[in-house]
């Protein structure tokens, strides 16, 4: 249940326009909060089983805050994750340069790196 109210949640974002109505934000306020109420319950029955499983981290207040603000715009207008395209992007460029560069000078070589790759693409 915990799973299908997280997925109820991206599904809302996912196929909501830029601004969501009230009923879609009130649809997804309700299912992340269900999300969080089953979690719970998967956090408890596993501490009775002696496992530490389910923990609770500060991405779960994070989100509870994305929820809120889903009420003035859509978090899929602005959020931003390593498996997404461009941030995947960086994040490739970041590990292929950072072994052999010095801390300070990685940034440049990131950008280096990555105008790079964007100019031998255009060139095809």
């Amino acid at each position: 249940l915990a799973f299908e109210h997280m997925a109820g949640c991206l599904d809302i974002v996912h196929k909501s326009r830029l601004f969501l109505s009230t009923q879609e934000h009130t649809t997804l306020t309700d299912r992340y909060s269900r999300f969080l109420k089953h979690y719970h319950v998967l956090r408890e029955l596993a501490a009775a089983r002696g496992r530490k499983l389910y923990n609770l981290t500060f991405k779960f207040h994070g989100l509870l805050h994305t929820v809120a603000y889903a009420k003035w715009c859509n978090p899929s207008a602005h959020w931003c994750y390593g498996f997404e395209d461009f941030m995947g992007k960086v994040v490739a460029a970041a590990q292929s340069c950072s072994h052999a560069t010095p801390p300070r000078f990685v940034g440049c070589k990131i950008m280096e790196n990555y105008r790079l790759g964007l100019h031998l693409r255009m060139q095809r």
